[in-house]
C-alpha cells in the first residue's frame, strides 16, 4: 500500500512536472510565431539578397543623378575593410578604385566614415569630382558610396534624394545581417519545441531527463525572448506589440525616445491615450482593427503628430497567432519616410506644374486629354488661347516683368474657370483649357468672357484670345480637336492684331500722358508743327501722315522712365541722362511690336533725338545720314519744349524760341529745316 501510494505520488509530481513543461513550450512557441511573423516582415520589405538592393539602389541613382560612375563598398565581416558590392558601369572599375585608393591615403575616406557626412573631392588627375556618401544607419556603419561626376552643379532635391536613397539602403542591409542573426535563433527555437514534445511523450519513464529538458527549455526561451526583444530594441524602426484590445505590451526605444515616454508608462495604453484624441488616433484604431479582424498583415502610410510636427511613416502590421491559431496580438513596425515623401511630393509637382504659373503644364495636359477622352465626357471641348502684350513686356520692362503678367494672366483665368475645367500653360504665352461635358455653346461662351481685354494693367495691357475645338463623337481624334482650336485662336487674333496692338500703345501713351510732361496737347502741338514744317519743304501725303504719327508717338518709350524722374525741377545728373537717351530704343521696340502704321515709324522714332553734327543720341548719326522725317521732327519738338516750357526752365517767347534754335543751326538742327520753321512762324 505504501508503494501504491509511492508510486501514486511519484505520477502526481510528474503531472505537475509535465504540466510546467507545457507551458515552457507555449512561451517558447509564442517567442518562435513572433520571429516567424518578423521574419516574414522582412522578406516583404527587401527582396532575396543583398545584391538585389544594391542594384535597386544602383537603378533608383542612374535615373536622378548624372554620375559618370559609381560603386558601393559594404563593410566586411573584418572591419574596418571594405567589399567590393557593385560598380556601375563595371567597366569604370579601375577609375573608381584608383581614385578610392587616393582618397583613403589622404584620409577623406576615414573623415567621412567619422562624421558619417557627405563630401566631394577633386579628382587625381583633377579632370572630375569624388563623391564619397557614408551608407550608414544612427547606430552603424553599413558601406561607403564613392561616385565619379563632372564638374557641374547637382540641385538639392537629388542629392535629398541621393540621401534618402543611401539611407534606405543601410537600414535594408543592417535588417539583413539582423534577419540573419534571427534566421539561426528560429532554428534552435525550433528544435527546442520538438525537443520539449519528445519529452512529454517520455515523461513517465523519463521523468529526470524531462525536468532538466524543461528546466533547459526555460532557460533557453527566456534567452530567445530576451535576444529578440534585443533585436527590436536595436532596430531604427520603431515597433510596437498591442494586444486584441490595441492596448501596448512593448514599444522599443526607438519609439519611446520619439515619443519622450518610458515601456512603464506606455503598456497597457490605448492608441488615443499614446497618441492624444483626434484624427491621428482615429486613422491608427481603424488601421489595426481592419489587421485584427481580417486576421491578415497590412501595410500602408500612416501619419503621426511627433515632436510638434507632422511624421509620415510606411507602417505595417502583422498578426501574431497563438498555438491554437487565433490571434494573440499585433506586431507593428514603422519606418519614417517623412523626407523620401516630401522629396517624392516635389518631383511629382515639378514633373507636372509649371515653375512659373503654378498651373498645370504641357505633359499633364496631354495625359488628361489622354484620361478624359471617353464617351461619357462628350461633348468635350478645347481653348487655347495666345497673350498679346507679352513680347512687349518681355522687350520694353524685362522678363521678369514679363513673368509677372504671365502669373497675372494664371490668376485671372483660374478664377474665371469652373472647379471641374482643367487650365494649363501649354508653352512660352500660350494657355490651355479641357472643358468635359461641355457643349460648344457654353464653351464659345467661355471663350469671349476670358478673351476680354485687360486695359487697366500696369505697366503694360494685355489680350488673351481663345480659339474652340469641339469634339462630339467618340471617334474623333483628340489631336485634331486642339489643333482646330489652336487655327481658330489664330485666325481670330489675325483679324483683331491691328487693333490690339494699336489699343496696348494708346494705353501706354495715356499712362505716359498721366504722369510726365507729354500730354496730348504736347504732342498734338509737335505734330501740327512737323506737318507745317513739311508742307513748306514740300512732303508727300505719305510722308506727312508719317510726321504726324511721329509727333504723336517720339516720346512712348518714356514709359519705362522713373515718372518723378520726368517731373522733377532742376536738371538731371549723368546717371538719370542715361536712362532718358535708352527712350529712342524703348520706343523702336515697341512701335515694331505694334500696329503696321507704327511699325512703318519705328525707325525714326529711334532717330528722333540725332543731332545734325552727330553729337546727339543713340547712333551719333550725322547730317543727312539722319532721316528727313527726324531732322524736321527734332527742329518742332525743340520749338514746342521751348516755349511751352518745362519743370527744370521756364517758358520762352517765339522770337526767343527762334532765336536759340537759329544759335544751333549746322549743330544740333538742319539749316534748312531751321529756314522752314522760321518762315512758318517768323
Amino acid at each position: 500500500m505504501g508503494l501504491v501510494n509511492k508510486l501514486e505520488a511519484r505520477i502526481t509530481q510528474l503531472e505537475a512536472q509535465l504540466e510546467e513543461a507545457l507551458k515552457e513550450k507555449m512561451e517558447a512557441v509564442r517567442a518562435l510565431q513572433l520571429a516567424m511573423e518578423f521574419n516574414r516582415h522582412m522578406r516583404s520589405q527587401d527582396g532575396s539578397c543583398d545584391e538585389d538592393v544594391v542594384e535597386d539602389a544602383a537603378s533608383q541613382i542612374r535615373s536622378v543623378l548624372p554620375f559618370i560612375a559609381f560603386a558601393f563598398y559594404i563593410v566586411g565581416h573584418d572591419f574596418p575593410s571594405f567589399n567590393l558590392a557593385g560598380c556601375y558601369p563595371s567597366s569604370k572599375l579601375p577609375l573608381v578604385e584608383r581614385e578610392k585608393d587616393v582618397l583613403i591615403e589622404d584620409g577623406s575616406f576615414a573623415w567621412a566614415l567619422e562624421v558619417n557626412r557627405r563630401t566631394v573631392r577633386t579628382s587625381s588627375d583633377e579632370s572630375f569630382q569624388v563623391m564619397l556618401h557614408p551608407i550608414a544607419t544612427s547606430s552603424r556603419v553599413m558601406g561607403m558610396f564613392v561616385g565619379i561626376m563632372p564638374y557641374e552643379d547637382v540641385p538639392d532635391v537629388k542629392l535629398v534624394f541621393l540621401s534618402v536613397i543611401l539611407n534606405s539602403l543601410a537600414g535594408s542591409l543592417q535588417n539583413r545581417q539582423l534577419f540573419r542573426v534571427l534566421k539561426e535563433l528560429n532554428g534552435e527555437l525550433v528544435g527546442r519545441c520538438f525537443s520539449l514534445e519528445a519529452s512529454r511523450r517520455d515523461a513517465v519513464i523519463a521523468q529526470k531527463a524531462l525536468a532538466g529538458e524543461a528546466e533547459e527549455a526555460r532557460r533557453n526561451a527566456k534567452n530567445m525572448e530576451e535576444r529578440i526583444i534585443e533585436l527590436f530594441d536595436s532596430m531604427e524602426e520603431l515597433v510596437v506589440v498591442v494586444d486584441r484590445d490595441l492596448r501596448c505590451l512593448y514599444a522599443n526605444p526607438a519609439f519611446l525616445s520619439r515619443r519622450g515616454l518610458t515601456l512603464e508608462h506606455v503598456k497597457g495604453l490605448t492608441p488615443e491615450e499614446i497618441l492624444g484624441e483626434g484624427e491621428y488616433a482615429r486613422s491608427w484604431r481603424d488601421f489595426l482593427s481592419s489587421a485584427l479582424a481580417e486576421g491578415a498583415a497590412k501595410r500602408r502610410d500612416m501619419e503621426v503628430r511627433l515632436e510638434g510636427r507632422r511624421s509620415v511613416f510606411d507602417a505595417s502590421v502583422h498578426p501574431m497567432r497563438g498555438v491554437d491559431g487565433f490571434v494573440a496580438a499585433l506586431g507593428v513596425i514603422c519606418r519614417d519616410v517623412t523626407e523620401k515623401r516630401a522629396a517624392e511630393e516635389v518631383m511629382k509637382q515639378m514633373s507636372y506644374h509649371d515653375p512659373l504659373t503654378g498651373l498645370y503644364n504641357r505633359r499633364f495636359f496631354e495625359e488628361e486629354m489622354r484620361r478624359l477622352d471617353t464617351e461619357r465626357q462628350l461633348p468635350i471641348c478645347v481653348l487655347m488661347g495666345d497673350v498679346d502684350g507679352l513680347k512687349l513686356t518681355n522687350d520694353v520692362f524685362g522678363h521678369h516683368e514679363g513673368d509677372r503678367l504671365l502669373v497675372d494672366v494664371a490668376e485671372r483665368l483660374k478664377n474665371s474657370l469652373r472647379k471641374e475645367d482643367v487650365l494649363a500653360r501649354w508653352g512660352g504665352d500660350e494657355f490651355v483649357v479641357l472643358l468635359p461635358k461641355t457643349d460648344p455653346e457654353t464653351a464659345a461662351q467661355i471663350a469671349r468672357r476670358l478673351s476680354l481685354m485687360e486695359m487697366n494693367r500696369r505697366p503694360v495691357p494685355y489680350k488673351i484670345t481663345f480659339g474652340v475645338g469641339v469634339k462630339r463623337s467618340a471617334g474623333e481624334d483628340m489631336g485634331l480637336v486642339l489643333k482646330r482650336s489652336e487655327d481658330d485662336m489664330y485666325a481670330l487674333k489675325l483679324k483683331e492684331r491691328d487693333f490690339v496692338r494699336e489699343n496696348i500703345v494708346k494705353s501706354l501713351m495715356v499712362d505716359l500722358g498721366s504722369r510726365s510732361c507729354e500730354s496730348p496737347e504736347h504732342r498734338r502741338r509737335v505734330a501740327n508743327l512737323c506737318i507745317g514744317i513739311g508742307r513748306c519743304m514740300g512732303l508727300d501725303d505719305e510722308e506727312m501722315e508719317k510726321l504726324m504719327l511721329l509727333g504723336e508717338y517720339h516720346d512712348v518709350g518714356m514709359v519705362e522712365a522713373d515718372p518723378d524722374m520726368l517731373t522733377r525741377p532742376g536738371e538731371l545728373d549723368e546717371y538719370e541722362w542715361s536712362l532718358v537717351r535708352k527712350h529712342p530704343e524703348t520706343g523702336y521696340r515697341i512701335a515694331n511690336a505694334s500696329s503696321e502704321d507704327l511699325v512703318g515709324i519705328a525707325r525714326l522714332i529711334l532717330h528722333h533725338h540725332e543731332n545734325y553734327d552727330g553729337t546727339g543720341y543713340p547712333h551719333g548719326l550725322k547730317g543727312e545720314g539722319i532721316p528727313l522725317l527726324c531732322r524736321i521732327f527734332r527742329v518742332a519738338d525743340s520749338y514746342e519744349v521751348i516755349t511751352s516750357g518745362r519743370p527744370y526752365r521756364p517758358p520762352f517767347s517765339a522770337e526767343a524760341a527762334l532765336e536759340e534754335i537759329a544759335s544751333k543751326a549746322g549743330t544740333w538742327y538742319d539749316p534748312l529745316v531751321v529756314r522752314a520753321l522760321t518762315g512758318l512762324v517768323g
